[in-house]
C-alpha cells in the first residue's frame, strides 16, 4: 500500500456470533477475545505474511552462543494508553503473570522452554530458556505485554491498559467492545504518520450467524469475523461494490485427524494406513467446506500450504482397494468412531 492510496478516519465494525468473555490477554478463552486484544495489546513478537515471526515491541532479537539466552531488543518509544512509557520492567511482569503457577496462563505452554527473565536495561531483557527453541519467537506473539498496574488492579474488563493501537472505551457483554484510536500510538503508517489509520473499532456480538451474514451484506457491519464456507460461496470476489471474501496468505485454521496408537487396532501400522488409505479427503473438503480448503495428502502434521510443511514427505492418496487389502492382512472387518463436525 502506498502513502499515496491511504485514507484516515472512519469507524470499522467486525461482527460476530461468538461474544467477547473478557478483556484480560492471559486468560485465553474464546478466539474471539483476541479482535479485543490485538487492539489492546502489543505482542512481543507478531506473525509476517509469510508465516513467520516477525518483531513487535520486540523490535530484534538474538541468541547467546550457546543458544540458552534469547535477549530482546524493546522499541523506545511505546507509551501505554495511561501515558506511561512502558519498559523492559513491564515485559517481565507480563511473563512473570503467564508463568505465575497460582494461575498460569494457556500462553504458558507456547514458551515453556522459558525459565525465567532478566532487565537488562529499560529496553532490554534477557530471556533464559532451558533448550535451544528457535520457536521462542513465534511462541512470543501470545505473550501480550500489559502494564504493571493493570496486573496489580487485576480490573481488565473495565480498565484495560495496553499499548495497542486502540483504547478502551466501553464493553457490554454479550453485545460490543468499543475502542478508540490512542493519539500517542508508536507505530507508523506507510504514509509516515502514526497508526491506527482507523478512528475506532467495534466487535458486535449477533448470536445467530445467518443474522451477521445479512448484516455485512445491509452494511450494518463491515466485516464477518469467521465466515463459515456456506456464506463465503454466496460472496462474488470480483463484485467490488459487495462484501468480498479475504483469504490469508497462510493456512490459519487445520483439521487434523489423531490416532491412538498405544492400544486398540491402531496399535497395528497396517490399520493406520489401511484408514489413511480409505479416507476421502477431497469428499470433506467438498461437504464440510464447501470445496474451499485444501486437502493435505500427506501425513504430516501441518497446512500444506504453511511455512513449515516438509514438501518431500509422501502423498498417501485415497485407495480403497489397498485399504481394504491391509485391513484384511491385519484382521479387521469393521471400525466405528465418533467424529463431530
Amino acid at each position: 500500500m502506498s502513502g499515496d492510496a491511504i485514507v484516515r478516519g472512519g469507524h470499522f465494525t467486525i461482527g460476530t456470533a461468538q461474544p467477547v468473555q473478557f478483556l484480560d490477554p492471559h486468560r485465553g478463552g474464546l478466539a474471539n477475545n483476541r479482535n479485543a486484544f490485538i487492539g489492546l495489546f502489543n505482542s512481543l513478537t507478531d506473525w509476517g505474511y509469510d508465516g513467520l515471526a516477525k518483531g513487535e515491541i520486540a523490535e530484534s532479537w538474538d541468541f547467546n552462543a550457546a543458544e540458552l539466552t534469547m535477549t530482546l531488543n524493546l522499541a523506545k518509544n511505546v507509551k501505554f494508553h495511561n501515558g506511561r512509557a512502558m519498559t523492559a520492567q513491564d515485559v517481565k511482569a507480563s511473563l512473570d503473570r503467564i508463568f505465575d503457577p497460582d494461575g498460569r496462563s494457556y500462553i504458558a505452554q507456547y514458551i515453556s522452554e522459558i525459565e525465567s527473565s532478566e532487565v537488562v536495561d529499560d529496553h532490554t531483557i534477557d530471556l533464559n530458556i532451558s533448550k535451544s527453541c528457535r520457536c521462542t519467537s513465534s511462541g512470543l506473539i501470545e505473550a501480550r505485554v500489559v502494564a504493571q498496574e493493570n496486573i496489580d488492579a487485576d480490573d481488565f474488563n473495565d480498565h484495560p491498559i495496553g499499548t495497542g493501537p486502540f483504547q478502551f472505551v466501553s464493553y457490554l457483554v454479550n453485545d460490543r467492545v468499543t475502542l478508540e484510536k490512542f493519539p500517542d500510538y508508536w507505530e507508523t503508517g506507510a504514509d509516515g504518520q502514526a497508526l491506527p489509520y482507523l478512528d475506532g473499532v467495534s466487535i458486535l456480538t449477533i448470536a445467530d450467524s445467518t443474522a451477521v451474514f445479512t448484516a455485512l451484506i445491509t452494511g450494518i457491519v463491515d466485516a464477518y469475523w469467521q465466515m463459515t464456507p456456506k456464506f463465503v460461496v454466496n460472496l462474488d470476489e470480483n463484485d467490488m461494490t459487495k462484501p468480498k471474501a479475504v483469504r490469508s496468505h497462510f493456512s490459519t485454521n487445520y483439521t487434523s485427524f489423531f490416532f491412538e496408537m498405544d492400544k486398540g487396532v491402531f496399535q497395528d501400522p497396517r490399520v493406520r494406513e489401511g484408514f489413511v488409505r480409505a479416507m476421502d479427503r477431497q469428499g470433506i473438503v467438498d461437504a464440510g467446506y464447501e470445496g474451499l480448503a485444501q486437502a493435505n495428502w500427506s501425513n504430516a502434521n501441518f497446512p500444506p500450504n504453511g511455512p513449515f510443511t516438509n514438501p518431500n514427505i509422501q502423498e498417501l492418496p485415497q485407495d480403497t482397494e489397498l485399504a481394504k487389502k491391509l485391513f484384511q492382512e491385519a484382521g479387521v472387518s469393521e471400525l466405528r468412531g465418533l467424529f463431530t463436525s
